[in-house]
């Protein structure tokens, strides 16, 4: 069972902390929120730069 985390601020540093849960060996279940669809835009292609698409992990984007 993926263990659940939840990322709120998906600006600069959340983006950056997302790239570095790509490295996790846990399976995970990312949902990450920000009010900024500009910031969740960058999340996003940071997490696919990473190899986030390739993993294990399931992500889930949304606006707060």
């Amino acid at each position: 069972m993926p263990q659940s985390l939840l990322l709120v601020g998906a600006g600069q540093l959340g983006s950056r902390y997302l790239q570095g849960l790509v490295a996790s060996e846990s399976e995970l279940e990312i949902t990450v929120v920000d009010p900024s669809s500009e910031s969740l835009e960058t999340a996003k292609l940071r997490w696919i730069a990473a190899g986030g698409d390739e993993s294990s992990h399931q992500i889930f984007f949304g606006g707060s």
